[in-house]
């Protein structure tokens, strides 16, 4: 059960929070943090974690939307790896990874899979 949060930290390095942004070509999503967006990721008393965003006043608020997925890059050309988007729900995959520049793709399996 979320009671409170034990801990506030940074996003881990490694990793980067997508958000979805509408444009005039469709919605895609991106990295905000050139554009002064911060997360912090939040521990709660029973273990789980949950994106927070901080904004410029101070405040920080539960952010159900952004996505946190790792930085990888393509074993084949170096170029960035993109997750794959979730064809049921729309959103990045943080488990699924494809390279844009030569076109292979990758499944990320973790521990607990």
């Amino acid at each position: 059960m979320k009671d409170s949060v034990k801990n506030l930290m940074p996003i881990p390095e490694g990793y980067v929070v997508l958000t979805k942004e509408t444009t005039s070509r469709g919605v895609k999503w991106g990295s905000q943090e050139d554009n002064g967006y911060n997360f912090r990721l939040a521990e709660y008393a029973d273990g789980t974690t949950a994106l927070y965003h901080v904004y410029p006043d101070g405040s920080i608020k539960l952010d159900c939307e952004s996505v946190l997925v790792q930085e990888l890059y393509c074993m084949h050309c170096g170029e960035p790896l993109n997750p794959c988007l979730d064809a049921d729900a729309g959103i990045p995959d943080p488990h699924e990874y494809f390279c844009a520049a030569c076109g292979h793709d990758y499944e990320i399996v973790g521990e607990d899979d």
